[in-house]
């Protein structure tokens, strides 16, 4: 089963990108390629230069996690982020970014003291997050549904929601403790390639590609440049991912 290895961010600067990703996050640090970012305890981040600029809002996102809130807004503004709004929702509070392209992201409260934020998800957004979440948590070998509890069950049935493959938000938790993937319903559909996207990392690509295949993946292009060899695929929503050896 293949590793959630890396988040590839498309951007026109890949420079001033990892950058700014690099100070804006715990644990994460600058590359000498000047296109990578790295991190001990996280998936490490590769920005790609693209032509295309960016379209649409970004279905594919990043949320991160402070214990002073506030204080880490005004610190990522300075980095050159952009803040768009503040949210509090039955007493969650998060506020919704910009990186330096304009790419949105988000910063909650959080409960654990660090330097800089922490990444806690990568939020996806989709018309029906089951079948997406079904995917994913097939696709990665330590991944899985967060469990319904009692409490959870009953504040759905008060939505009017009695069937679980209704929920309008899925969190897929990790073992190993990498990032939560949230999967959250949204009614706007995917009009462009996503700008984020997730590369699995496996000891042989094809094997995992037919694999992920037979799980309802569609295989979009396989390429080889040198000793690297990756694979482009839609999970069943139709969101990018790759393929990559690892």
């Amino acid at each position: 089963m293949g590793t959630l290895h890396c988040i590839t961010i498309d951007c026109a600067d890949p420079g001033t990108m990892s950058k700014f990703w690099a100070q804006a996050m715990e644990g994460y640090s600058d590359d000498p390629s000047g296109v990578l970012i790295r991190s001990e305890a996280g998936p490490m981040m590769f920005f790609q230069q693209v032509p295309e600029g960016k379209t649409a809002k970004h279905r594919v996102h990043l949320e991160l996690a402070a214990h002073n809130h506030e204080k880490h807004v005004e610190r990522l503004i300075s980095l050159g982020a952009t803040k768009v709004q503040d949210f509090d929702h039955e007493g969650r509070q998060w506020t919704l970014m910009q990186d330096p392209e304009g790419g949105e992201f988000c910063i909650q409260q959080g409960q654990q003291e660090t330097e800089r934020p922490r990444l806690v998800e990568i939020v996806l957004d989709t018309a029906r997050p089951f079948p997406v979440a079904k995917f994913w948590t097939a696709a990665l070998e330590d991944y899985s549904v967060r469990p319904y509890d009692d409490e959870e069950i009953a504040r759905l049935k008060s939505l009017g929601i009695t069937d679980l493959e209704d929920d309008p938000g899925i969190a897929a938790d990790s073992s190993s403790g990498g990032p939560v993937i949230f999967f959250q319903t949204v009614p706007e559909p995917k009009t462009a390639k996503n700008r984020i996207h997730i590369d699995l990392g496996a000891p042989e690509v094809q094997p995992e590609v037919e694999r992920l295949a037979a799980l309802g993946a569609t295989v979009v292009q396989a390429y080889t440049k040198g000793p690297m060899q990756w694979t482009v695929m839609l999970d069943p929503a139709g969101n990018e991912f790759c393929v990559c050896r690892a």
